[in-house]
């Protein structure tokens, strides 16, 4: 479950390279190329997928520990 909610993925991978001492950025394809390269099913990944832990909060009280992956990463 996320618990943080808008976390750009780029944002991320840049985290993870930091943390893990990689020297490179992330290459933003556009969707038209990785689909050409890899086949139809590569259209969702590509979607603008979201989630939110409000209502699993709102259900069960729940309360996340962590809310900040890319401070988590670094």
């Amino acid at each position: 479950m996320a618990a943080e909610e808008g976390a750009v993925v780029g944002d991320i991978v840049r985290a993870i390279s930091e943390r893990f001492n990689v020297q490179a950025e992330p290459l933003v394809r556009s969707v038209s190329e990785v689909i050409a390269e890899h086949g139809g099913w590569a259209a969702g990944p590509a979607l603008d997928q979201q989630m939110s832990s409000q209502k699993i909060v709102d259900m069960l009280g729940w309360k996340p520990l962590k809310t900040d992956v890319v401070s988590e990463l670094s």
